[in-house]
């Protein structure tokens, strides 16, 4: 997830557009996959330490 989040920044700072795909699919892939995923996991695990 990180090396994503720091494609979709270096992304931005080189290319302007946004929906260069260099930019665009590691943002949908951060977006619409792994946030929600890590978010789920770790909800998880909290909730069986609870």
């Amino acid at each position: 997830m990180a090396i994503t989040l720091i494609i979709i920044y270096l992304g931005r700072l080189i290319v302007v557009t946004a929906t260069n795909p260099i930019i665009l699919i590691p943002a949908l892939l951060a977006g619409f996959v792994l946030n929600p995923l890590w978010y789920i996991w770790l909800g998880l695990v909290f909730w069986r330490k609870g």
